[in-house]
């Protein structure tokens, strides 16, 4: 995802979604992510919370690209957050945008951000003028200028901020501890898989041959479980919903598969091994469900 359609999405969130992402999916997110995460918190005037690395820190670590990006389009982003970005561009060495004002139809400059911050504070700007911009700008047009300049990061972070009193219609998960564990032991019992599939791969085709099934349809069904097995185990553990979504399709494929083989009388104990094997993970990740939401879904009437 680029930074524009990050910044584009994350605008859309509730500070209810914000700080849920940041707290059950903040190690896991991106700098990108999480500078962005936090500059919406900063821009309605919300502490940052539920991160153990400082907001400054997160600056540092975007790539230079993304922070010209920030300096250039300051106006979509908090005054806090510009702050650090240019002030770590300029201890880089890196240009900046030029800005300019006028006062009695005579023009003033270059100055850098914090330079007609200053100039600002004092009376008698007519207009001001940012290198990029079409047109000429009054003072009380620039939010840095109306705005007090807002900057709150908390540690540790354990209080959730909940807005105004509004109408919602949530449909969500709730996230617990007991689905974490318990998806981290699901994603454990499918990595224990991979030599199961491996076998699988020789084991299957030589007791489906006689079956009405044949030798290579068993034969494709095992190559791909032992492919994905490694990635949807990784994934489940790090509570993924694409490897949920995929552990559950394979599963209940499987067991259909299983249980029509076990119907047309191909009855042996390998089948109800794999049965039971593949049973047990289906039910084991169904239980861990409400660890696999990315962020909840809102619908407001505010």
């Amino acid at each position: 995802m680029g930074f524009r359609n990050t910044e584009n999405e994350y605008s859309q969130f509730t500070t209810s979604q914000i700080y849920w992402q940041l707290e059950n999916h903040g190690p896991h997110l991106s700098a990108n992510e999480r500078f962005v995460l936090c500059d919406q918190l900063l821009q309605r005037k919300q502490p940052i919370r539920h991160l153990s690395q400082r907001f400054e820190d997160i600056v540092h670590s975007l790539k230079r690209d993304i922070m010209k990006y920030v300096e250039k389009y300051d106006d979509r982003f908090s005054a806090a957050s510009v702050h650090l970005v240019v002030r770590h561009l300029k201890r880089m060495g890196s240009s900046i945008s030029s800005w300019y004002f006028m006062r009695k139809e005579q023009q003033y400059g270059p100055f850098d951000r914090f330079q007609i911050e200053n100039k600002l504070k004092a009376e008698g700007i007519d207009h001001v003028w940012k290198e990029g911009w079409d047109e000429w700008k009054t003072p009380r047009q620039l939010e840095f200028v109306t705005n007090e300049l807002y900057y709150d990061q908390i540690f540790p972070a354990t209080l959730h901020v909940s807005e105004s009193p509004r109408e919602t219609h949530t449909n969500k998960f709730e996230t617990s501890e007991e689905g974490s564990a318990l998806a981290i032991v699901t994603g454990i019992l499918i990595l224990l898989g991979i030599p199961i599939w491996l076998v699988s791969c020789f084991a299957l085709p030589i007791v489906s041959h006689e079956t009405f099934t044949g030798w290579f349809l068993p034969l494709i069904a095992s190559i791909f479980m032992f492919i994905v097995t490694i990635p949807m185990g990784i994934g489940v553990m790090m509570r993924r919903l694409w490897a949920w979504n995929i552990t559950v399709f394979s599963s209940i494929i499987m067991l259909v598969w299983f249980g029509v083989l076990i119907v047309h009388n191909d009855v042996s104990s390998f089948w109800y091994g794999m049965s039971f094997y593949q049973g047990l993970v289906l039910i084991l990740v169904l239980g861990a469900r409400g660890a696999f939401n990315r962020h909840s879904y809102e619908k407001s009437t505010a």
